[in-house]
């Protein structure tokens, strides 16, 4: 679709922009939703328990790292698509070129 919006040059840097900024809220919306379905009272959860009693609570995930990995995950992605992209057409102008 960016391709119809701008340059085959421009439309590499729009798709690279929207792939990082996109990646970045989806990554904090799963970060969200995880701390707020994931999150309990563990205080208060040992405070009610006796003691010598094994508790079962749910893990707890630091996500900074997914945060930062996720998007530039997106942006490889895409860069090896578009390097590939552009590889192709410089393999036609070559036989192109040829002929």
């Amino acid at each position: 679709m960016s391709r119809r919006i701008a340059s085959r040059d421009q439309a590499l840097l729009i798709a690279l922009v929207s792939v990082l900024v996109l990646g970045t809220v989806g990554a904090l919306a799963l970060w969200w939703t995880g701390e707020t379905v994931g999150s309990f009272d563990f205080d208060a959860l040992v405070a009610s328990s006796p003691e010598g009693t094994a508790l079962a609570a749910p893990l707890t995930l630091r996500m900074s790292g997914v945060l930062v990995l996720w998007p530039i995950a997106g942006v490889l992605v895409v860069f090896l698509a578009a390097l590939s992209d552009w590889w192709r057409g410089r393999s036609h102008e070559r036989i192109d070129a040829l002929a």
